[in-house]
């Protein structure tokens, strides 16, 4: 990220590797990752 110049604020750590978790919990994991994304972009908290 430093060496692309991107602000670390809007990183979001993904736990996990998505090729051993189950496809319900890849999209819970999806979910929460948008859900984040979305928020650190707009500034609203999206529920």
């Amino acid at each position: 990220m430093k060496s692309q110049d991107v602000d670390e604020s809007i990183a979001i750590l993904i736990k996990g590797n998505p090729e051993c978790i189950s496809d319900d919990e890849l999209m819970k994991t999806a979910d929460r990752v948008l859900d984040e994304a979305a928020e650190r972009l707009t500034g609203v908290r999206v529920d």
